[in-house]
């Protein structure tokens, strides 16, 4: 059990530090990280609303394939590919994108 406490310590402390991250940052990136967050944990609900809001601030690449991700975790496979189409797009020609991207 003590290993079982430990992990919610440990999940309670990132999850507050996603939140100032969130906060400061008028980017998608905290969110993005919160969404990742959510998803390795099995909540796909919350990567879901946390990744929509990523994206309503910033629309990029990853946070459409990672939405793809989730939607397939989430069992809708419709929206999953919706979400990859729109990535596709959001990623633009190969010679501009970052390394990030890549």
């Amino acid at each position: 059990m003590e290993v079982l406490g430990h992990d919610q310590g440990v999940h309670a402390r990132e999850l507050k530090y996603y939140e100032e991250a969130i906060r400061v940052s008028s980017r998608g990136a905290p969110l993005f990280n919160l969404a990742l967050h959510h998803e390795k944990k099995g909540d796909c609900h919350e990567a879901l609303k946390a990744i929509e809001l990523a994206i309503a601030r910033e629309r990029s690449g990853p946070y459409f394939v990672l939405k793809a991700r989730i939607c397939e975790g989430l069992g809708d496979a419709e929206s999953a590919k919706r979400s990859l189409a729109l990535g596709w797009n959001a990623f633009g020609h190969m010679g501009r994108m970052n390394d990030w991207e890549l």
